[in-house]
């Protein structure tokens, strides 16, 4: 009884997330070849990027956003996960999320699928070619976006990395390119949509933590963008429009 007591006081609060699966999948993998305790890290991971939510996004999602993106979550079919966590992690986590009406659930969907996520998807999803700006950026700029850490050992070097900025290499790209007076929008703003993705899954969308309210459909600010594109561009035309019926002749 005793035992029971003492294991009950040092037990962690818990958070219980709604997670898609194969992003979990893929994060299990790597913390294993990392020889990573899962939590451990993410109390760090988490804490840090609910921190960065004030600075990357512009404005809380309106109620037709926060709605838009909660509704595609369904579509990822989530696993129920719980996570061991600090107390103060959970509380930044809440308050970060709460403060910005973001979707919980879409926060830590989109932090894990970030982690796990190849280069070939990051570019993708910032805009950025990595390839064609990585010579000039280290160049100019070397000691602020490699870690110079490497050299003190394996040990320091690891426990650098690891409490540090998780994102800490393609933010320095993306402030790099604003740098460049080139178009670059903040991690957390860039859009990941259905078409990023082979298989184009709806629920992409759920692993956005903002969306404008031009890029939600049925808002009055995306069909003033519509209005705005169709006069500027005039109606569409089919590629292949249909033959005109018979007995009348084609215009």
């Amino acid at each position: 009884m005793l035992y029971s007591l003492v294991v009950n006081k040092t037990r962690r609060p818990q958070l219980l997330a709604k997670v898609w699966e194969p992003v979990l999948n893929s994060l299990d993998t790597f913390m294993e070849r990392a020889c990573l305790k899962r939590d451990a890290y993410l109390d760090h991971v988490f804490a840090h990027e609910a921190a960065r939510l004030s600075e990357e996004i512009p404005a809380p999602n309106s109620a037709e956003a926060r709605r838009y993106i909660q509704r595609y979550l369904r579509d990822l079919k989530p696993k129920p996960v719980t996570f061991a966590l600090s107390q103060t992690t959970i509380q930044a986590v809440n308050q970060g999320c709460e403060r910005l009406n973001i979707v919980r659930d879409c926060f830590i969907n989109r932090i894990l699928f970030l982690l796990v996520a190849p280069t070939a998807q990051l570019e993708a999803i910032t805009g950025i070619p990595l390839m064609e700006v990585l010579g000039d950026l280290l160049d100019k700029n070397q000691r602020d976006f490699l870690y110079q850490e490497v050299w003190d050992g394996s040990l320091r070097s690891i426990s650098s990395i690891v409490t540090e900025d998780p994102f800490r290499a393609w933010r320095n790209v993306i402030e790099y390119e604003r740098g460049q007076k080139r178009d670059s929008t903040p991690l957390h703003s860039c859009i990941i949509f259905p078409e990023l993705f082979k298989n184009k899954p709806s629920g992409a969308w759920a692993l956005n933590c903002y969306l404008p309210d031009e890029s939600v459909p049925g808002t009055q600010a995306s069909e003033r963008t519509k209005q705005l594109l169709d006069d500027l561009f005039g109606e569409v035309v089919p590629k292949n429009p249909k033959p005109p019926k018979k007995g009348k002749k084609a215009k």
